[in-house]
């Protein structure tokens, strides 16, 4: 969170900026280091944010979505409710450029759709890895928004 919500700080003295996560050490070095004008919270695993329907003009979900294995449908539709009308969702996602480095296996698009690698591993040792072929999300998540793009960047 911290890594990427500090590259907002000119930003931040025109505009509101949240972080979140569940973790609750990067919680806590954030609020120290970046509040104000930042705001932190911690948030559980299960779905549910603070924030009041239509709240955020932007969401960013740097590495978040790349880590959840269950509750990523719950999240979305989070997401969705906090997101204002016309607002728009920013999200990574592992795909073909990063499987090879961390898994050592070859990209097969056919048979990826979502993948979990390391499923119950603790966040403290980095999480699961979840990777995502683009037709998974096009199918799963277009459910819940309108993709405007999919971009994939390879190693």
């Amino acid at each position: 969170m911290g890594r990427t919500l500090r590259q907002f700080a000119a930003e931040a003295e025109d505009a509101e900026f949240w972080g979140c996560d569940i973790h609750e050490p990067s919680v806590a070095w954030a609020r120290e280091h970046l509040c104000p004008p930042f705001r932190v919270f911690r948030c559980e695993p299960e779905p549910r944010l603070p924030q009041a329907d239509g709240y955020f003009d932007l969401i960013y979900a740097m590495s978040v979505y790349t880590h959840i294995v269950d509750h990523w449908a719950g999240w979305l539709l989070e997401h969705r409710r906090v997101l204002a009308g016309d607002g728009l969702l920013l999200v990574s996602f592992l795909g073909e450029g990063m499987i090879e480095p961390i898994a050592g296996e070859p990209w097969q698009e056919r048979r990826i759709g979502m993948n979990v690698l390391r499923s119950g591993v603790s966040f403290d040792r980095g999480g699961p890895n979840v990777f995502h072929s683009p037709w998974w999300l096009r199918a799963r998540w277009g459910r819940a928004f309108d993709i405007v793009a999919v971009a994939s960047s390879r190693r």
